[in-house]
């Protein structure tokens, strides 16, 4: 039987990488109130280049969370798979 991902912290980045917990597998975040542009080849986005997750949208991304950068304010929780 699948179980869900257990949820290890949550934060509010803004402009920058984030701060992942040492077994955190996966992440989920929103945009702030403005939209929030993401890049995850290591590289930070800018106001015109990287993928838009528009205001009150909701994103889960699994993939390399050291390389994960946002231009723009997010909340994020940080999950682990058991």
């Amino acid at each position: 039987m699948l179980r869900p991902p257990t949820p290890l912290k949550f934060e509010q980045i803004t402009d920058g990488p984030l701060n992942v917990p040492l077994k955190a597998t996966s992440i989920r975040f929103s945009a702030g109130s403005l939209g929030v542009r993401w890049r995850d080849d290591g590289v930070a986005p800018t106001p015109t280049v990287g993928h838009i997750v528009r205001v009150h949208q909701t994103f889960l991304y699994i993939g390399d969370l050291t390389k994960i950068q946002f231009n723009g304010t997010v909340e994020v929780t940080y999950y682990h798979e058991a």
